[in-house]
């Protein structure tokens, strides 16, 4: 071989180290940018995996008040129903007794 085609084969092969070199920059970018995207969408669905429980953590604590409600009307009328039981005995009585 000659000079001019060492000094070619050289040029041919150094463009071919460049753009290996390139594409291996582009892929490590790329790589890097789909990383920190896969970073954001993990925290984007952590923050709304936490709203979301917090969600439910309310939900769940109105129903317990709402049952709880309902629990102490019913023991109310329970008693209050009760009560109108017990005074309408003693009138019975009252009446029974001539009073």
């Amino acid at each position: 071989m000659n000079d001019p085609e060492v000094a070619l084969i050289t040029e041919q092969l150094a463009r071919m180290r460049d753009n290996i070199e390139a594409r291996f920059e582009r892929l490590e970018a790329a790589a890097l940018h789909r990383s920190n995207l896969d970073a954001e969408h993990w925290q984007a669905n952590r923050r709304e995996l936490d709203t979301l429980h917090k969600m439910l953590q309310d939900h769940e604590q109105r129903l317990r008040d709402v049952r709880d409600g309902v629990t102490s009307y019913r023991t109310w009328i329970t008693l209050t129903s009760g009560g109108s039981a017990l005074a309408a005995i003693v009138a019975f009585i009252k009446a029974f007794f001539g009073g």
